[in-house]
């Protein structure tokens, strides 16, 4: 059964939302992060079909639902956290509603549970939100109801224009990283000759992923880095520094976690230019007890933990729980996720077909004509004098 979470009373006209303040950064740096945009797959949102009418909106019907898994599997305290951005967002616009529906990943809960809410009058559907789930909807789900997947690991070219996907997935931060660390060439010029480039990777799923993202990304920008595991051992650490003496890399980059880029850093240059995902960054608490050890790496990171004190992010209330559920940096990842889903399922509700969010995940940007994915620029960031400061790439 559906959990109603808020049911303001329509009518009145659908205000416009007020433009997010410009971000505090410089001429250079806001130049630097447009000329990516414009290199960039401009990317998600889809029109609605053309028989979507508000005609339960009278009655009482929510037009957007949220798909979440229940709050008693594993993924709980995950869709709770995301439940709590969504309607945060969804209170500081004051229009609109959303419910929220628990259900299990599996494709025949999914279209159930899809079907049902088309039958009422809801227009959207947000979620689900793992990967798993995600899925079943791509291959089970077509067609529907218009769906914001909120995975967007393996959404596809050829995915219906009912669908649009906007995720945190570490692959497309790869190749943020990779963009702002080798600029593209003008267009029409060639690429630059290959220089040397060290890519170490962690043997997990997560981390073979972001290495894989890593690999495309350079290749895109005509570099083929030398790739190596993550040392299991002292020995192996050795030879990794030993390696880097005798060949050094020009930049390198860490398709690792926070623990495993402890291990490494050590071993690896100082003067040489280093470069990681957002799973590098532990967290406030972790993060001022080891930033130090990682000092130099610069990563990309959402606004939301780079950027507190910014207008455009202090507008929504920090994640918190009643109960003694401890936020982590996760949790928080998923809080933020949940204020842009909500802001990308409001424009695409209106009919929007290509729109920017500034967002408190990174700058949105959809253009469902080119791609079924949001494509979300997030900040720069870099570990120094024992914390984590903005980081300007363009520099």
């Amino acid at each position: 059964m559906p959990v109603p979470v808020l049911m303001p009373e329509p009518g009145g006209p659908m205000a416009a939302p007020a433009p997010a303040p410009a971000r505090g950064r410089s001429a250079r740096a806001r130049l630097h992060a447009l000329a990516l945009l414009a290199a960039a797959p401009f990317c998600v949102a889809a029109p609605l079909p053309a028989n979507a009418q508000q005609k339960n909106w009278s009655k009482g019907v929510p037009e957007i639902a949220l798909l979440l898994p229940a709050r008693s599997s594993r993924f709980g305290a995950a869709g709770e956290a995301l439940r709590r951005g969504f309607l945060a967002a969804q209170k500081l616009d004051g229009v609109r509603s959303f419910e929220v529906v628990e259900t299990d990943e599996s494709p025949k809960a999914l279209v159930a549970a899809l079907t049902r809410l088309r039958d009422r009058g809801v227009r959207v559907a947000v979620g689900p939100l793992t990967r798993a789930g995600a899925g079943a909807v791509l291959s089970s789900g077509r067609g529907i109801l218009p769906v914001v997947l909120l995975n967007d690991a393996d959404i596809a070219l050829d995915a219906p224009p009912s669908m649009i996907a906007f995720g945190l997935s570490s692959e497309q931060e790869a190749r943020r990283i990779v963009d702002a660390a080798i600029p593209a060439p003008p267009v029409g010029a060639p690429l630059p000759p290959p220089h040397p480039v060290l890519l170490i990777s962690g043997t997990g799923l997560l981390d073979r992923r972001m290495s894989e993202g890593f690999r495309q990304a350079l290749a895109d920008r005509g570099q083929q880095p030398a790739m190596v595991d993550v040392p299991a051992d002292s020995a192996g650490l050795q030879a990794l520094a030993a390696q880097v003496r005798s060949a050094p890399p020009q930049q390198i980059f860490l398709a690792l976690g926070m623990r495993d880029a402890l291990r490494v850093r050590p071993f690896l240059p100082r003067g040489v230019a280093i470069y990681a995902t957002s799973q590098i960054n532990p967290g406030d608490a972790v993060t001022k007890a080891l930033a130090s050890d990682l000092a130099g790496i610069h990563f990309v990171e959402m606004p939301w933990l780079t950027e507190p004190d910014h207008p455009a992010v202090m507008v929504y209330p920090r994640l918190s729980f009643e109960d003694d559920t401890v936020v982590t940096v996760e949790l928080e990842r998923l809080y933020a996720l949940g204020i842009d889903a909500w802001r990308v399922a409001r424009s695409w509700l209106e009919g929007q077909t290509r729109f920017e969010v500034d967002g408190v995940t990174g700058m949105l940007r959809v253009d469902r004509d080119k791609s079924p994915r949001v494509e979300r620029f997030p900040a720069f960031a870099v570990f120094q004098g024992g914390r984590v400061v903005r980081d300007d790439p363009a520099k």
